[in-house]
This record gives structure tokens, C-alpha cells and sequence, in this order.
């Protein structure tokens, strides 16, 4: 025990600096936005999709099949939200157990304690276990790895009392019980990850050649021995149902395998068998290169990481050979042995060659029946452990026994020790099917038990033919400076695994493309938009085409308003994956915003049309898909197109996945059947845009707009107000009215003296402004603009504010709410619930409240100039009117009304001048040339100089 809690320790002290790393690569796909792990969603979901969140039967699944794993992560949700030190917590402690456990298997084969201690240190060391622990998705893995271990122990015991099972019916139930948690933990470790499932083929081995002893020519005549009837039945139980797990895993996945991209395996899509061939051959020695000297680890090792073998004259080839070479030599070595270094045991004494006892702890083993004395019982099962307690230092001590055996020393462990190492790495070296990787670290971590025994097993050996103590001290020396290397690397190692930067920046030298590309990625998250530009055109240096980098790189040059070079890279990234929903979408909204309505249509149905067969990320295709669908019926929305548009959102919520957040959705529905007068359509999707996402400011908005239709004043004054508490920075919420946070609307026996101490305490909000509505408050008469009886028209056609306040006032309030990743704009008439109820006054200072927050936006600021008008505050409508006019210098209307208040305020040469500008703009506007012609009008009475005849 002391042995297990050492190495756990040391496990847990070597891991301990993940414990604040955040989530990194694949963890925000299998844990952050995997929606198998909401509290909203069945926990039976988990039955039904692999790893990843997605459909086991759907096309594009990877198939990953492990919902123990994806439980534990529900579990993780469930206790901490996306909280990452939990969940690194979890897979530390996993570590530490395995780490015990195996220790504890050696404790059991090796029958010595410096030497079970060594192995354990050995996998609680290893760096290229970075991945498994650091990386979250690696608990699949470890917990694979933990029922591996338990089901290799519970094998183990029923090999020690099968050959007792005759003695009692107690014992035959003991037998069995073993036997069946074998079974079970098997079952275990294959729902954890699917190697787990070679546990089965591993206690094969360990009971025809660790527990049986068995040689070359034994295994071959096993079937032909009837006193060979209890391991046949073991071996019956283990094929029967390991057949029975993979037939039922085929079967809920679906009976097809998973279909990877190009850049995943490379050489699985390779036409040529040649280069298949030679490729698949040399990455089990990439793999063993990695166990032996982890010195080059990657986060990431697709793409060209590992150059495809296109011909036999490829040095790599060599390694190849070199490596089963070996292998082949180490299997024949434990197979095919003489039994030359053996000491016999008779009536207690053990008979010494070369004056020492060659114990030293090895595997000690009856031998069964197939051994040529036939006089001796079957005694399998019993390990070193049963036997050698007193053994030490590869010395062992007399022991009494009721029989002779013959006792192995290396060969035997080491065959079990490569099956170890080479069977749970067989479903990933592409011989039964094709993965999605090239090398993955993390799948070397049960295959690792194998490789530490192995080298344990050889610094034994030579531990044992060594005579002298400094040879000896020098060995353990050579041993302890191994882990101690691991360590420090695997301390070191961590450390990139601390965020998503270090991580990516730590495989340039290995991956360029890959950790280029998705180093771009978090320096755009990250505000750095240069740095990320430059690492998206490293990444395309070394595979220019990357869809998702072409993709991401568009982004950030659309972000920039670059809007020519992102629509180009959205065409190279369709170029390279036709079905890249998303880069459609991008396309279509630069189309919109350029005014190319027709073909940003076009655009829009082509992206609905894509199936989503054969997808990595179908969720992310149907996201992708919906928001187009969305836009498309927002674009036939804004051209009147009503009917039109609500049959397109009525296909984008059957289209919806799941995660999709559906407020902006269902609310554009709602305005769509506002615009039709079906008011109680409408009311139904505001409240179920609200119901998705009660903080969804858009939807207090517009439903507070149907509300106020209605006559739900009071309602509609509750969402308003609502409206402005979730965003009160947001000039939009102001304009479309809702009173300020702490100001009761004025209503009832309220007037509006009542609240200007209060208004008086807002930003933003112009002292003349204030003054000039207490002014008015108090019944002090207004300044007049001396006019004469030519009376003109000061609003214009577009976007101008009717005289009825029934009548739209003005454009749609420019500031951009995000909705989902969409642009949503409320598209009702801004300070229209003040203005229905005469209350100007105090529309005047919630426009200019909006005008102040949102200065940049021409919609926002045309429409305060217009209301402050409406409130006869003729200076502040000047400023704005202003204001946007140097917004928006082009715009005719926007002159035209600048004009109108500088002619209202009696400055008529001024207003001349913006007359002018305006008709320039737009020669043929009959309201700019009737007021122009009044203008000149009263120019000429007053004597002043004028450009008009």
C-alpha cells in the first residue's frame, strides 16, 4: 500500500500545476459548447450521441461512443458550471488512481518492491501523459485506463482460485464472480473510450502466458488438450464477449464508420496504396519514438505534421524496419525461450546457479498440464506475490511449497508486457478502420503501462547479472535520473497547457498550419487583430487551403470593414469546402450591406440548400444554416415582403438545432405579424423570444411597441422600462422610449416638475434642455423664431417626423444590438410611446440621452433632432440636425433638414447654404426647392444677399 500512495503522490505533485489551466483545443467542443451537457437537456441524450454531442447515427458523427466520459462532464456542469478547475481536479485525481492501480498490478507481477515502485514512478512521470491529464477530453482515456486496471485485477483473481473451483461450491462462485466483474469492468472501460475493450485481449495473454507459462509451441496445441478445459473456458468467455461489445457498439453507432476530412489522416485519403502502406507502417514507430524519448510533444500532430512515405527509398523506412525488427525479436525472446535460466524448488530448497538464487522477484507460476511432469497438479493463477514475500534485491530467501515447479524469470512478463503495450494501441494504427488523427499522445496512455513494465523488466535484468554494488548503484542510479527527467519535462510540459496561447505557440515547430491558425484565433479573442491577421497568413503559408482559415481570416477583414478582401477569402474558403454554411452566410450579409440585395438572396438560398450529410460539426452547419435562413427573411421583411418572410423564419425554427439561441428569431416573427395587424400571432413570439431569452433587449422593445398599439399603456411602460435597466448605455432604448431607471412616468397626478430633479441628475443630458421644459413647466411662454406669413416645411419626405404621432416617425434606430451572432434592429418608430401621449417634453430628454450615448450613429441622432424639434427645443434640434449632417454629408435629407431648423431658427444663410448642398445631392426634391424659394422670399424682405433671383 505504501508503494501506491508513493506514486500517487508523486502523480498528484506533478499535476498539480494544471489545476488553473483553463480549457484548451478540443475541450471547448467536447465541453463548452456541447450541448449533451445543459441541465435542459435528457441525460439520455447521452446514450444516443458520441462524444462530441452529435447524433451517433447521423453521418457526420465521429463515433466516439463514450457516455461515462460525457457523464462525468454533465456531472462537472451540474457541480460547476463551466468552472475549468473542477474538471481539472477530476482528471488529476483520475491520474492518481490509475497511477495506484498500476503500481498495484506491479506489486503483483513483480513480487519486488523497488521494482514495482520504479514502474509506478515510470507512469506517474511520463510526459507524453500531458495530454490525457492537462487535456480535459484525455479523462476518456484515464477512465478507460482505471476499469482497464480494474478488470486486469479481477481476471487475475479468478485465475488464482480457478484451479480450486472444484472444491467447493463457494469457491465455484467466487470463481465465477471474478470472472463476470472482469467482464463488467471491461464493459466499463469500453464506454469510457473504445480501446478499452482490448482489456479482454490483454487478460488473454496474461493467463496463456504469465499464468500458464506457455511457450510457442503450446499456444499452438493449447485446443488439443483436455486438461486444458478451465482456460479454454476463460478464453471462451473473453472472445465470446468481447464479440458480443464490438457487435453492439457497431451496432449503436449506426453499422458505418466515421468519415474524417483529408486533413485528419492524411494518408487514409491517399489514392495510393503504396504510400498508405508505407505511412501506416512507420507510425507505430513514431508512436514508440514518443514513449521512449518524449522530448517533441504537440498538441497536434494532423495535417503535414508527418510527411506522408510516397516511395520505398524514404529513410524513414529504415525506422520501420529497425522497429519490428525489434519487436518481432522481443516476442520470439518471451515465446520461444529454453527455460535456461531456471531454478528448480523441491521439498522447500531451491536449488542455486552460480551460487545465487535467480529469483529476484520475477513471475512465479505452477506450471499446468501441459507441462512434461505429469505428476504435478494444476497450481495457475498463484503469482510471485502468493509465494516470494520475503524476496528482495534479487535475492530470495527458502520457501517451503507442497510440490516442485519450475520458476521463468523475464520471458514470459516480457511477452505479457509487449501485449500490454501493443494491443490497446491497435485500434488506432489504422488496420481494422481509419481514425481521425495521424499521432495522438493521449492514446499512448494506456499503452504506456506496457512500456514503463517493459523497461522495468530490462533495468531487472540487468540489475540481476550486475555483481558489483557500484554497478548496481550506478543502474539505480541511471533509473531514478530517468523519472526524475520525466518529471521535470512533465512539469514543463504542463505549462503549455496552461491556455489556449501557450498551447498553440508550443506546436508551431510541430504543426505550423494547425497551431498557426488557431493561434489567430485566440489573438482575435484577444483584441489583437494585426497579430492575429499575421498568424491566419502563416497558417495559409504552410496549407494555403484551409477552409477554416480562409473562413476565420474573412471574419477578421470583415470585422475591419474590409469588406472586398473578406468576401474574396470567403470565396476561397467555399472553394475548398463547398459546404462551408457559414462562409455563405458572410457572404450574403456583405452582398446586403453593399446593396446587392438580389444576389445576397441568391446567396442566402444556396447556404439553406446545403445538406448536412458528412459534416464534422452538423450543429454548427444547422447554426449556420438558420442564421441564414434568418437574414433572408429579415432582408424580405425590410422590403415589405411579409408573407414571404414568415414562411422563411417558419423553415429556419424547423431547421434550428438545438443550442441555437432563437430570440432574434422569434421575435423578427413577431414583427413580421405585427406588420400584418396579427396582433395576437405577434404577442405569441414576443413572449416566446422573451421565454428563451428573458434579458433579450429587442424583444422588451417590440413586444412593449404591441403593448402600447394595444393599449396596454401600462405594460408597455413595464418593458420599456425594462428595456433600459438591461442596457442603459444603449441610445437605442432611449429613443425608442422607455423612461430612465429611478423615473416614474409622468401619468395620473404626476407632472413633469415632478421629475426634473431627477433628470437634472442625468449624464448627458443638456442643462438648456432642462431648463428650457421647466421653463415650460412653469407656463413661461417659449421663444419664437420671428416668422412671416410664409410658412415652410421643415421635415422632409424621408425620415422625417409626422405631424400625426400615429405615422412612423423616422428610420429605424441606427445602433446594432447582437443577437446570437446576428445584427438585429428593432424596427418600430423611436419615441413613439412618448410622443402618442403628448408627452414631448420628456421625449426631448430621452432623445438627447440616446443622442449622447449613441453619437456616432446617424439614425439615432436624426431621429433626437427630430423630437427635440417636435418639443419646440429649436437650439438643441440645431445641434443635432448638425450633428447629423457631418455623420452623413451625402445624405440629401439630412441637409435638407439642417436647412429647415437653420431657416426656423433664423439663420437663412446658413440655411441657404445646406438648401443648396441638399439639391445638389438631389436636384429634383420638391420640399428642398419650395422651402429654398420661401427662404429667398424672406431674404429679399430683409435685404440680405441671396443665390436666388
Amino acid at each position: 500500500m505504501i508503494r501506491e500512495l508513493v506514486c500517487g503522490a508523486v502523480a498528484l505533485l506533478l499535476y498539480v500545476n494544471t489545476l488553473d489551466a483553463d480549457f484548451c483545443y478540443d475541450d471547448s467542443r467536447a465541453i463548452k459548447t456541447n450541448p449533451d451537457l445543459l441541465p435542459e437537456t435528457p441525460w439520455t441524450n447521452i446514450l444516443y450521441s458520441d462524444f462530441w454531442g452529435t447524433l451517433l447515427t447521423h453521418s457526420g458523427s465521429h463515433k466516439s461512443f463514450r457516455p461515462l466520459c460525457s457523464l462525468s462532464f454533465r456531472l462537472n456542469y451540474a457541480l460547476g458550471g463551466l468552472e475549468p478547475r473542477g474538471y481539472h481536479l477530476l482528471n488529476v485525481g483520475l491520474h492518481c488512481c490509475v497511477t495506484a492501480l498500476f503500481t498495484a498490478l506491479c506489486g503483483l507481477l513483480l513480487a519486488g518492491e523497488p521494482w514495482s515502485l520504479l514502474a509506478g514512478l515510470l507512469f506517474a512521470s511520463h510526459p507524453v501523459h500531458t495530454e490525457a491529464v492537462a487535456g480535459l477530453v484525455g479523462r476518456a482515456d484515464m477512465g478507460a485506463a482505471l476499469c482497464f486496471l480494474l478488470s486486469l485485477l479481477c481476471y487475475r483473481c479468478h485465475c488464482r482460485l480457478r484451479p480450486h473451483a472444484g472444491n467447493s461450491r463457494c469457491v465455484r462462485w467466487r470463481v465465477q464472480a471474478w470472472l463476470a466483474g472482469s467482464l463488467i469492468a471491461a464493459t466499463a472501460a469500453m464506454l469510457w473510450k473504445e480501446q478499452g475493450v482490448t482489456v479482454l485481449a490483454v487478460s488473454a495473454v496474461y493467463d496463456i502466458f504469465v499464468v500458464h507459462r506457455m511457450q510457442l509451441h503450446h499456444v499452438l496445441t493449447v485446443f488439443f488438450k483436455r486438461k486444458n478445459t478451465t482456460l479454454l473456458v476463460s478464453l471462451a468467455w473473453l472472445a465470446g464477449w468481447g464479440t458480443v461489445l464490438l457487435a453492439a457498439r457497431l451496432y449503436w453507432m449506426g453499422c458505418k464508420p466515421p468519415h474524417f476530412s483529408n486533413s485528419d489522416n492524411p494518408a487514409a485519403d491517399s489514392p495510393h496504396l503504396l504510400t498508405r502502406t508505407l505511412t501506416f507502417l512507420y507510425l507505430p514507430p513514431v508512436n514508440a519514438w514518443l514513449l521512449l524519448c518524449p522530448h517533441t510533444l504537440s498538441f497536434d500532430w494532423s495535417m503535414d505534421a508527418i510527411p506522408l512515405l510516397t516511395n520505398i527509398s524514404d529513410w524513414r523506412n529504415l525506422c520501420s524496419l529497425a522497429f519490428y525488427t525489434g519487436f518481432v525479436l522481443l516476442v520470439w525472446f518471451g515465446i520461444k525461450s529454453n527455460n535456461s535460466a531456471m531454478f528448480q524448488i523441491t521439498n522447500g530448497k531451491s536449488h542455486i546457479t552460480n551460487g545465487k538464487a535467480l529469483a529476484n522477484g520475477h513471475s512465479l507460476h505452477f506450471p499446468d498440464s501441459t507441462d512434461k511432469h505429469d505428476n504435478i497438479r494444476d497450481h495457475n493463477g498463484l503469482t510471485s506475490s502468493d509465494v516470494f514475500d520475503q524476496t528482495q534485491n534479487g535475492y530470495a530467501k527458502p520457501f517451503h511449497t507442497a510440490s516442485q515447479t519450475l520458476l521463468p524469470i523475464n520471458e514470459n512478463m516480457v511477452v505479457f508486457s509487449l501485449g500490454l503495450l501493443a494491443l490497446p494501441f491497435l485500434p488506432a494504427t489504422n488496420l481494422f478502420f481509419y481514425v481521425g488523427f495521424v499521432v495522438a499522445e493521449r492514446v499512448l496512455y494506456i499503452p504506456s503501462m506496457g512500456f514503463c513494465l517493459l523497461v522495468t523488466l530490462g533495468i531487472r535484468a540487468m540489475f540481476v547479472k550486475m555483481r558489483r554494488r557500484s554497478s548496481r548503484a550506478l543502474l539505480s542510479g541511471c533509473a531514478a535520473g530517468l523519472v526524475l527527467l520525466y518529471s521535470l519535462r512533465t512539469v514543463y510540459r504542463n505549462q503549455d497547457w496552461q491556455n489556449e496561447e501557450m498551447l498553440y505557440r508550443s506546436g508551431i515547430t510541430v504543426n505550423p498550419a494547425k497551431a498557426w491558425g488557431n493561434l489567430g484565433n485566440v489573438l482575435k479573442n484577444q483584441g489583437k487583430m494585426a497579430e492575429a491577421e499575421k498568424a491566419y497568413r502563416n497558417a495559409l503559408y504552410y496549407r494555403g487551403n484551409m477552409a477554416d482559415m480562409l473562413y476565420n481570416l474573412g471574419l477578421l477583414l470583415q470585422e475591419s470593414e474590409r469588406l472586398s478582401e473578406a468576401l474574396h477569402c470567403y470565396k476561397l474558403a467555399i472553394q475548398s469546402r463547398p459546404t462551408l454554411a457559414s462562409a455563405y452566410l458572410n457572404i450574403g450579409i456583405i452582398l446586403e450591406s453593399e446593396g446587392n440585395v438580389e444576389e445576397a438572396k441568391h446567396t442566402f438560398q444556396k447556404c439553406a440548400s446545403i445538406p448536412d450529410e458528412n459534416l464534422k460539426d452538423p450543429y454548427a452547419h444547422k447554426s449556420a444554416v438558420t442564421s441564414c435562413l434568418y437574414n433572408l427573411g429579415k432582408l424580405l421583411h425590410e422590403h415589405g415582403q411579409q408573407e414571404e418572410a414568415l414562411t422563411i423564419y417558419k423553415e429556419a425554427v424547423k431547421k434550428m438545432p438545438h443550442q441555437f439561441a432563437p430570440q432574434s428569431l422569434y421575435n423578427m416573427m413577431g414583427e413580421a405579424y405585427m406588420k400584418l395587424n396579427k396582433f395576437e400571432d405577434a404577442e405569441h413570439w414576443y413572449r416566446e423570444s422573451l421565454k428563451a431569452k428573458p434579458d433579450h433587449v429587442p424583444a422588451h422593445l417590440t413586444y412593449g411597441k404591441l403593448l402600447s398599439i394595444t393599449g396596454h399603456k401600462t405594460e408597455a411602460e413595464h418593458y420599456f422600462l425594462k428595456a433600459i435597466e438591461l442596457e442603459p448605455t444603449k441610445g437605442t432604448c432611449y429613443m425608442h422610449y422607455a423612461p430612465l431607471p429611478g423615473v416614474i412616468p409622468v401619468s395620473g397626478q404626476q407632472t413633469l416638475s415632478d421629475h426634473l430633479a431627477v433628470w437634472k441628475l442625468l449624464p448627458n443630458v443638456s442643462q438648456w434642455v432642462l431648463a428650457t421644459i421647466e421653463k415650460s413647466s412653469s407656463g413661461v411662454g417659449r421663444h419664437d423664431t420671428d416668422m412671416t406669413e410664409d410658412s415652410f416645411e421643415h421635415f422632409s419626405s424621408k425620415g422625417s417626423a409626422p405631424r400625426n404621432p400615429s405615422q412612423r416617425l423616422s428610420s429605424i434606430g441606427g445602433s446594432m444590438l447582437a443577437c446570437s451572432g446576428l445584427v438585429c434592429r428593432p424596427d418600430f418608430p423611436p419615441g413613439q410611446f412618448l410622443v402618442e401621449q403628448s408627452r414631448l417634453e420628456e421625449a426631448a430628454v430621452m432623445a438627447e440621452k440616446a443622442a449622447e450615448l449613441d453619437n456616432t450613429e446617424f439614425d439615432v441622432v436624426f431621429s433626437a433632432a427630430h423630437i427635440l424639434r417636435q418639443a419646440s427645443l429649436n437650439e438643441a434640434a440645431e445641434r443635432y440636425y448638425g450633428k447629423a449632417a457631418a455623420i452623413r454629408p451625402d445624405y440629401a435629407a439630412a441637409l435638407m433638414n439642417l436647412g429647415a431648423i437653420l431657416h426656423l431658427n433664423g439663420k437663412l444663410v446658413e440655411a441657404e447654404t445646406n438648401y443648396l448642398r441638399a439639391l445638389q445631392l438631389k436636384p429634383d426634391d420638391v420640399i428642398t426647392q419650395s422651402n429654398l424659394r420661401k427662404l429667398w422670399n424672406v431674404m429679399h424682405r430683409r435685404g440680405l444677399k441671396s443665390m436666388g433671383t
